[in-house]
């Protein structure tokens, strides 16, 4: 956590990481602290670490956020 309300993350390996379009690379579990959709507290931006996935060859990618309820 940076400061009240941010977090920030970056993921990296040294090896390369295939996957298919649609499969999940890694989740964050996370619990509301407040009342409300979890789905509108959580944003994924640029605004302090880059919000994006490169390919092999370094091609730079889009990344997204699914939020979904826990089993």
């Amino acid at each position: 956590m940076i400061a009240g309300d941010v977090v920030t993350m970056s993921y990296a390996s040294n090896e390369g990481t295939s996957i298919n379009a649609g499969e999940v690379l890694f989740t964050l579990i996370v619990k509301a602290d407040k009342d409300g959709k979890l789905s509108e507290m959580i944003t994924l931006n640029s605004g302090v670490t880059a919000a994006e996935s490169y390919s092999s060859d370094l091609t730079v990618g889009k990344v997204s956020l699914d939020v979904r309820t826990a089993p």
